[in-house]
């Protein structure tokens, strides 16, 4: 079975550019049959608020890349976002925790981009 790759991002410009860039990667670490659909658009303003992490829209988003994964031997979901005005550390962690809690049984990778 081929490997899957699903991707959460948050603006329109990585919906676009997030598959080429992984998709260069996995070739060049000789995993050319890696997929990666077209990831999953959940704008950060839904995902982050000024309180906290807003969980249902981010559970949302993950319930609906689980069901993309053809299995979960098969598959893994990343989650790319800018950490902004956040610690992404501590954003990190959060959203890790909530994957986990959520939907433990799935490998989930969190990248957060911090100027």
């Amino acid at each position: 079975m081929t490997p899957t790759l699903i991707t959460i991002v948050e603006g329109h410009g990585e919906v676009s550019a997030v598959p080429v860039l992984i998709r260069r990667l996995a070739t060049e670490c000789d995993r050319p049959d890696l997929q990666v659909p077209p990831p999953i658009r959940c704008p950060k303003s839904k995902v982050v608020r000024p309180d906290g992490l807003d969980e249902r829209e981010l559970s949302r988003a993950l319930e609906l890349a689980a069901r993309k994964l053809p299995s979960r031997q098969q598959g893994a979901i990343l989650v790319l976002l800018d950490a902004d005005e956040s610690c992404p550390r501590d954003l990190a962690d959060k959203i890790k925790e909530l994957a986990r809690r959520r939907h433990g049984h799935l490998t989930v990778g969190v990248v957060l981009a911090k100027w």
